[in-house]
C-alpha cells in the first residue's frame, strides 16, 4: 500500500517529464493525468482526500523548495517570491488564475494551514478546473525548482527528491 505522500511525489516526478510541458491536451500530460486520476477516484468515493493531499503536498513542496532557492540566493523567501511575482506579471499581466506565489505566501503566515486552506477553497469554489490547474502549476514549479537547484550545484535531482520525499512523509504524518 502506498504511503499517503507518495502521490505527491508521483505528481512532482510526472511534472519533471518533458511531456508534461509539451502536451497539447491535458490527457497527454503525465502531470495532469495524475491529478485527473485523483479527482476521478475522489468523485467515485464522493470525497476529496486525494486532491486535497495533492494540493497541500505540492504547496508545501513548492514552498520548501523556494526556501532553499532563496537561501542559496542569499535573500529572504518573501523577496524571492516577490521576484517570482514580478516575472509572472511580465508574462501574464492580467493574472487570471491563482498563482503559485499566492499559495506559497499563504504558507508563510502565522496560521499557514488555515490560510492555505482558505486560498485553496476559494480557488476550488471559483473554478474547479482552475483548481486542478493550480495543483499542476505547483508541481511544475516544484519540478523547475529541483532542476534549478541542480543547475546551481546546490543538490542533485536525486538528492533533492530524496529530501523532499522525507519532508513530505514527515509533513503528512504530522498532519
Amino acid at each position: 500500500m502506498p504511503k499517503p505522500h507518495e502521490p505527491v511525489m508521483d505528481l512532482i516526478r510526472a511534472s519533471m517529464d518533458p511531456a508534461s510541458r509539451t502536451a497539447r491536451l491535458r490527457i497527454d500530460s503525465p502531470a495532469c493525468r495524475v491529478v485527473i486520476a485523483a479527482a476521478r477516484a475522489d468523485a467515485e468515493e464522493g470525497g476529496n482526500s486525494r486532491v486535497v493531499t495533492l494540493a497541500t503536498g505540492t504547496a508545501v513542496s513548492a514552498t520548501g523548495l523556494t526556501m532553499l532557492l532563496a537561501e542559496h540566493r542569499h535573500v529572504t523567501t518573501e523577496v524571492f517570491i516577490d521576484h517570482l511575482e514580478a516575472a509572472k506579471h511580465e508574462m501574464d499581466p492580467d493574472g487570471r488564475s491563482p498563482d503559485v506565489t499566492v499559495v506559497m505566501r499563504s504558507l508563510l503566515t502565522e496560521r499557514p494551514m488555515q490560510e492555505s486552506a482558505r486560498v485553496f477553497t476559494d480557488a476550488f469554489l471559483q473554478d474547479q478546473e482552475g483548481f486542478c490547474d493550480l495543483i499542476v502549476d505547483l508541481a511544475e514549479y516544484a519540478a523547475s525548482a529541483i532542476k534549478l537547484l541542480q543547475q546551481n550545484k546546490v543538490a542533485t535531482e536525486e538528492q533533492t527528491l530524496a529530501e523532499l520525499d522525507g519532508m513530505l512523509e514527515e509533513f503528512v504524518n504530522a498532519a
